[in-house]
């Protein structure tokens, strides 16, 4: 339950909630249940055969959530509860107040994924205490939210790696505006008679932090700017906020910094008006991805690749996936590198899986085997799409076939874009 346990027999739980939220906002679990401490304020819950590996997983909860104390102010929701849901789950997380909601998939055995949490810690700011007025207001939640993430990733890893999370960011924002229509690549998107599920997309993450990113970049840098959250959080604090209400706040505090792009910003279509960020790590992975291409072996750019974070090894897989179709020796050498065929990292399964899918023709049936045990393992979107859209590209009958068999096994929300995505197939 999003809310304070004040009860616990047999049979029977009771909570209390006492700070008003939003209808959205509130969750209840059920199931077969334990929970393991992480610390005083903080605890996993999970069924019984993941939860000593949730609680290994997510131990650092704790020190994530005291370095967005840092950024946003005092943590006002008392506990931090978190709870692994089945697979079926179609996001990462959910943020419900006390008790974030989260994916399965993020359980890769090495706390590589776990950071996934950070983004959930810093809504209890970003939307669960000052929370977007309406759909359309969306931005409010998920651009402040994804900025104080990559601002706690940077305090607690350094700037390299907050920058290299920017960049892989945009990357899948110019993905989705290239495929959304241009009325939803807006921040503020009029809702009339459109389902909010319709519109979800990276624009209001990645646009929407973008857009903070740049009015800090006109007040000043982090030193003005990080005071001013801290008293944007005091003033909305369990209250809605519009792109208005916002707009005026913002405005007040630096009334001789001008905006005169502001409108641009939040009406606009199709890619920020800002210049594209950088990254050292990101640059040397797209160096290292061309030259493996064309070398068919481990190349002299790839300095420690067996050493690389996840969010390197993403980006090396996507250049790669993006120069289909992929020669079998490049595939070969990939493999012998980093042992893929066996990786438990979702993120970089999922993109190993595709980049097997792009080779040269015929794919390895082992590759679709693969594909099709990753599907019906696990229902997170983020997964799921990119790679029912990358088998109906080369098996289509396998893609309509599968997602047939197993479509009751899916969130309603997957199911209908998956529908969507393999329509015409």
């Amino acid at each position: 339950m999003s809310a304070t346990p004040t009860s616990s027999k047999p049979g029977e739980f009771t909570f209390e909630q006492k700070t008003p939220v939003c209808a959205y906002l509130v969750a209840l679990v059920v199931g077969e249940l334990q929970s393991k401490d992480i610390s005083p304020r903080c605890r996993v819950w999970a069924q019984p055969a993941v939860v000593d590996a949730a609680r290994h997983e997510f131990e650092d909860t704790e020190k994530y959530l005291r370095t967005a104390e840092d950024l946003c102010g005092p943590y006002r929701w008392g506990r931090y509860d978190m709870v692994v849901l089945p697979s079926s789950f179609p996001y990462g997380g959910m943020e419900n107040p006390q008790m974030t909601t989260l994916t399965p998939s993020l359980l890769a055995g090495d706390k590589s994924l776990a950071d996934v949490v950070v983004h959930e810690i810093m809504h209890s700011w970003s939307g669960n205490l000052a929370t977007n007025a309406t759909w359309s207001d969306f931005w409010m939640n998920e651009g402040f939210t994804v900025f104080a993430e990559r601002r706690v990733i940077k305090k607690l890893y350094g700037q390299e790696r907050a920058d290299l999370h920017r960049f892989l960011g945009i990357r899948e924002l110019a993905v989705d505006v290239g495929r959304q229509p241009a009325e939803f690549t807006r921040l503020h998107i009029p809702m009339d008679g459109i389902d909010p599920d319709d519109s979800f997309s990276k624009v209001p993450y990645e646009k929407g932090a973008a857009f903070v990113e740049y009015l800090e970049s006109l007040v000043g840098g982090e030193q003005v700017f990080e005071p001013f959250l801290k008293r944007y959080f005091d003033r909305f604090a369990f209250t809605c906020v519009s792109n208005t209400d916002f707009e005026a706040f913002f405005r007040s505090a630096f009334p001789h910094v001008a905006v005169p792009d502001w409108d641009v910003w939040v009406n606009g279509t199709g890619m920020p008006p800002s210049p594209p960020p950088t990254s050292a790590l990101a640059a040397r992975a797209e160096t290292c991805a061309e030259q493996w291409f064309k070398t068919r072996s481990v190349p002299e750019a790839c300095e420690n690749v067996d050493q690389w974070s996840t969010p390197e090894r993403m980006l090396l897989l996507d250049k790669l996936a993006e120069k289909a179709p992929v020669p079998q020796a490049v595939l070969t050498s990939v493999q012998q590198a980093w042992s893929l065929d066996d990786v438990r990292n979702a993120e970089v399964r999922m993109r190993w899986l595709r980049l097997l899918l792009t080779g040269e023709a015929p794919v390895p049936a082992k590759a679709k085997t693969m594909t099709v045990d990753f599907l019906t393992t696990y229902g997170r979107m983020k997964y799921v799409r990119p790679l029912y859209r990358a088998l109906a590209a080369v098996d289509p009958g396998l893609a309509k076939s599968t997602f047939a068999a197993n479509r009751s096994t899916l969130h309603s929300i997957a199911e209908k874009m998956v529908e969507r995505d393999l329509r015409g197939v």
